[in-house]
């Protein structure tokens, strides 16, 4: 992937990675009154992770932790979704 601005715009330091967006179910328990608390653990829809955008833009990340906005030059193959019945 490339994007418009390739280097962090704070540090100077080259993109590290994206930001991501996770899906997930967190596992919730009976409490024993009726009600539910959360169980401890939460299960991850890896297939439905995707960049974090804002205004069409995709976050990406430094090593030093910064984050910025950018255009991306190339498209992305679209994700193949499996949809369930």
């Amino acid at each position: 992937m490339k994007w418009e601005q390739m280097e962090c715009p704070e540090c100077g330091l080259p993109v590290s990675g994206t930001h991501e967006v996770l899906e997930g179910e967190a596992v919730l328990m009976e409490d024993g009154d009726g009600g539910y608390e959360y169980g401890g653990e939460t299960k991850i829809f890896w297939d439905a992770q995707h960049i974090a955008r804002v205004d069409g833009k995709d976050c990406l990340l430094c090593e030093n932790g910064h984050e910025w906005t950018s255009a991306r030059l190339e498209k992305m193959e679209p994700k193949v979704l499996i949809e369930r019945g």
